[in-house]
């Protein structure tokens, strides 16, 4: 991409230097994170492979004056000032040149980028051009190699440290080793925390923090009464102990594991077997899973041995982690889609279970961090290996899908025929479009052989060949053969296009007899190698008197696929035959070969053969029947090592048809200080890799995994880029504290429970919310957790809890609620009508359901260890108009109206304060909403039982009221 010099229309470059760094600041959400997120993951792809040959220090160019390779450079602009005016799509310059809208004026210069390119990048410019690339210009692109042992003395790298607990002077306020390690900070600056939290204050704290729902007025009443220590304890017990527990707190894992029931990107696909996962996220967090089982699962469940059948399914339910991510399914090029796809799940991993930016590698050396590009493809490796995506989804060859696993069980013969049989239908509808595609033949008299055929008609000769059709058994209309003459001088190169990567076996057709050669010479060239066998004509072919295998092979889609016959060095008195060959991968090669039994015996086989007699129109038709039964089959979204797994080659600048050295796979060597590990050739890795991620010596999973349950416990994590331990994230305020909880964790087998438990029994955790004058002068960030920390209600805590107020809250557990939704979650969703849990509803790419995008819900296309916390006039109004908070405020109304109606007239206005705020009414507010009951009940008296709905509306209308408040909204 080339900037040209100025225009007249561009702004002036102190006047967009001005606006660009204004509106940057003015335009990044609140939580930076996404935008960064954002800008790592769509963005940057985009302008190394389209800017940077231009536009950057690496590549030694800056046309126009402009580098594009730093945000310091694009804010300082070139020649015609800076290109991206944040926020501001018509003033930018980049927006103007992408859009072709001046034909002096289009960058790139050769081409115009794809539509999606162009919709990513005004979408990166409209939400204010969030860029992590801050760090100082100078020297900017890595130069020298990353010393790894310098590195590891970093504290996020480090092994395990057991710290000491410190000694403090004021031995009596701490009541854990956690209260000691934040009171010796804050001695350090002469600062004393600030008062403990009001009983009924803390208890609604708790309550939401631990079950995301309040507390009823009774439980507040009852702890405000005793509000002991160890009544505390048992109350925490009681939260740890209930099923909301799971429900709270594996939406936070939910939120890491960019959870969604549709796939977003090109096709916003439904997920019909996602909640499948979803739900294992609850129960393993109810069950208080180890961590460490929990990891290992998600990344390798499908490998890992099972002692039983429900063991077995939560593996596989699991493994569906890896495949949740967005993908774009009808991406043409199927390598670029299995890299994409080994890209997003690097990324997500690496940010999940290590708070490393491992994604910003795949194009070069990382910036910032110590994680080489060979660092990137050696786990790029792992994944590349493993097979997401696969097949169609509507029998377009250009369409794909995710795995569907059959789960054990009493019916798993029979949900695994219906998904062999699927499968087998998505094959043969790609194999039928790819063969009319390529030139590939089908087989003479419906003979049942799979993969690709092409005829000696589709080939390439060299000297002259005879024609015949003498043979009866033979592929297409006839062969041709050498006449026995001018040996050496003659050849046949077939120039085949495959559908996919993989290991093939390569057949060639003829009619076997004692006339032909029996040394017949056969070049195969593939995947950058080539292979020499010969081949005996005098034998008969060995799969259906027709073809004969000479090998198996590995092949690449796109890559060459050459098979050269050739007659040099054979008998003069014997034919060479050339009839037709055949590719066909050797995973299909058991199920060909039923079929092929089938087709000697008709009244046998397993049902397969009505498929391979199919044309394509009554194949798409029995695919699409397939589909809609598994959609609630007993199947999970699950991954499996791929055929063609293995070692892959590093890309240079990301470009998939740029190969550089082949890397072996390995984990990051940031961490991972032992030799490669040994993975066998067709195993992807994954159960290496799983079992090196939960292993003690990865202090960083511990520290990653216990700073997010501080985070969640006390408003921000003890490192507050929670997805970031890198150079770009924040530095940890208590260093010390974080690694005695990672030990303690570990110590623990990776109990959540615990570790939960020992934070919210802590002092520190129930500090009041209210700062100290001292505390807010020496530490307005609380970065010392000297106060708790205010926080808004989540989007889910703020629908569940009026339900449950409300008295309509399900206490069933979801199931596939996205079924009702359609094959794409396109159509706009709400959920007005719906009692479950929100946790339990979906969540669609794309198409973000109102009432939770209000309130910042986490975005399901990126890991979200933390979420915005924003605070806009929209939220009120949402609040104050919705139909759903209107109407759940009149059942609470009614509800507490309806409450012992017979008591005193404040009774009832005292209960509603309760069972909203979890506290009384002062005497003006007890005033205020008499006085508002009763102008709105049109006069009627407190007492007058007769005429009850005036007064049911009325308190309705005051829940409402108490709904949108501050004091509803946040927790103290």
């Amino acid at each position: 991409m080339i900037f040209p010099t100025p225009q007249p229309r561009a702004t002036s470059t102190v006047g967009a230097i001005g606006a660009a760094l204004y509106l940057t600041a003015l335009m990044l959400p609140a939580d930076a994170t996404e935008g960064f997120g954002f800008f790592k993951e769509k963005v940057e792809p985009i302008l190394v492979k389209r800017c940077y040959d231009c536009h950057s220090e690496e590549a030694g160019k800056q046309k126009g004056g402009l580098w594009l390779d730093r945000k310091a450079a694009w804010q300082q602009g070139g020649d015609a000032g800076s290109p991206i005016v944040p926020g501001d799509l018509e003033s930018s310059l980049l927006v103007h040149t992408i859009r072709y809208l001046d034909e002096d004026l289009q960058m790139p210069p050769k081409a115009k980028l794809p539509k999606e390119e162009i919709a990513i990048l005004e979408q990166w410019v409209k939400m204010g051009a969030p860029d992590p690339r801050d760090a100082a210009l100078a020297g900017a692109v890595r130069k020298a190699e990353i010393d790894y042992e310098t590195e590891r003395q970093k504290w996020a790298f480090r092994p395990h440290q057991n710290p000491v607990v410190p000694n403090v002077k004021n031995a009596e306020w701490p009541r854990s080793e956690v209260d000691r390690f934040i009171l010796a900070n804050l001695e350090l600056q002469n600062l004393e925390p600030t008062a403990d939290a009001n009983p009924r204050a803390l208890l609604r704290r708790v309550y939401f923090d631990l079950i995301g729902l309040p507390p009823t007025p009774e439980e507040t009443a009852a702890f405000a009464g005793n509000p002991t220590p160890e009544a505390f304890a048992k109350i925490v017990d009681d939260l740890l102990a209930r099923p909301a527990f799971g429900e709270k707190w594996g939406r936070h894992w939910l939120d890491v594991a960019r959870y969604s029931d549709s796939n977003g990107g090109d096709r916003n696909f439904t997920f019909h077997q996602a909640w499948r996962y979803r739900n294992y996220v609850i129960d393993s967090f109810n069950r208080d899973r180890s961590f460490y089982q929990f990891v290992r699962q998600q990344i390798a469940g499908d490998l890992i041995e099972a002692k039983s059948d429900t063991e077995r399914a939560d593996n596989l339910i699991a493994s569906g982690f890896l495949a949740l991510g967005p993908k774009m399914l009808t991406e043409r090029d199927k390598e670029k889609l299995r890299l994409d796809t080994a890209d997003e799940q690097v990324d997500t991993v690496g940010r999940a279970f290590l708070g490393l930016t491992m994604g910003c590698a795949r194009c070069h050396d990382h910036k910032f961090d110590p994680i080489s590009q060979e660092d990137y493809y050696a786990m790029a490796g792992i994944f590349r290996s493993t097979q997401i995506v696969m097949g169609t989804q509507n029998g377009c060859v250009n369409v794909a899908s995710w795995v569907e696993t059959p789960l054990p069980g009493p019916n798993f013969d029979k949900t695994k025929a219906k998904v062999d049989r699927m499968e087998l239908a998505m094959k043969l509808v790609i194999d039928a479009q790819f063969k009319q595609k390529a030139g590939g033949k089908m087989t003479p008299n419906m003979l049942p052989l799979g993969g690709v055929i092409y005829d000696d008609a589709d080939a390439e000769r060299v000297g002259e060949w005879k024609p015949s059709s003498f043979s009866e058994n033979r592929f297409g209309d006839g062969y041709i053969h050498d006449d026995k003459s001018k040996k050496g001088e003659k050849k046949i190169v077939f120039r085949a296009s495959l559908p996919t990567n993989g290991v093939y076996e390569v057949r060639l057709s003829y009619n076997g007899d004692e006339r032909y050669a029996n040394n017949i010479p056969i070049t195969v060239e593939g995947w950058g190698k080539t292979h020499h066998v010969t081949l005996d004509q005098s034998k008969t072919a060995s799969v259906a008197g027709l073809f004969e295998p000479i090998g198996q092979f590995k092949f690449e889609k796109g890559g060459r696929a050459n098979v050269i016959i050739e007659t040099k060095g054979t008998d003069p008195g014997k034919y060479v035959i050339v009839d037709a060959i055949q590719f066909i991968k050797v995973s299909d090669i058991g199920q060909e070969a039923e079929a092929l039994a089938a087709v000697e015996d008709e009244a046998g086989g397993n049902g397969m053969m009505e498929l391979l007699r199919m044309s394509e129109g009554d194949l798409k038709k029995e695919l699409s029947k397939l589909l809609g039964e598994l959609r609630k089959g007993e199947v999970a979204m699950a991954a499996r090592d791929a055929d063609d797994a293995g070692d892959i080659h590093l890309r240079v600048r990301g470009e998939v048809s740029q190969r550089g050295k082949l890397v072996a796979r390995n984990f990051p060597r940031i961490i991972h200080t032992d030799d490669v590990p040994k993975i066998s050739e067709n195993q992807s890795g994954r159960l290496e890799l799983a079992t090196w991620m939960a292993a003690p010596e990865n202090a960083l999973l511990d520290r990653v995994m216990v700073n997010r349950i501080w985070h969640h416990l006390f408003g921000r994590g003890i490192v507050a880029s929670v997805d970031n331990f890198g150079s770009l994230g924040a530095q940890p305020t208590h260093p010390d504290l974080l690694d005695f909880l990672a030990s303690d964790f570990r110590n623990s087998g990776g109990s959540v429970k615990q570790m939960v438990r020992k934070l919210v029994l802590s002092r520190a955790y129930q500090l009041s919310a209210d700062s100290t004058e001292a505390l807010a002068a020496a530490d307005p960030k609380n970065q010392l957790f000297g106060h708790q920390n205010r926080r808004r209600l989540t989007a889910e805590e703020i629908r569940d809890s009026v339900l449950a107020l409300s008295g309509s809250l399900s206490k069933e557990k979801g199931g596939a609620t996205s079924l009702k939704y359609g094959v794409d979650l396109d159509k706009p969703m709400n959920y007005a009508k719906e009692q479950l849990r929100t946790v339990y509803l979906p969540i669609a790419r794309n198409n973000a359901v109102p009432e939770l995008a209000v309130f910042d819900v986490a975005n399901p296309d990126l890991v979200s260890g933390s979420r915005a916390e924003t605070t806009v006039p929209t939220q009120a109004l949402y609040l104050m108009n919705s139909e759903f908070y209107k109407t759940k405020a009149a059942s609470i109304g009614k509800a507490v109206w309806e409450h012992n109606a017979n008591d005193a007239p404040d009774a009832e206005l005292i209960r509603l304060y309760r069972t909203i705020l979890n506290r009384p009414p002062t005497a003006e507010e007890l005033a205020r909403a008499s006085e508002f009951v009763g102008s709105l009940s049109s006069g009627a008296e407190l007492t007058d039982l007769g005429n009850r709905q005036p007064m049911e509306e009325a308190y309705g209308h005051l829940a409402h009221l108490l709904i949108v408040s501050a004091e509803f909204l946040f927790l103290e």
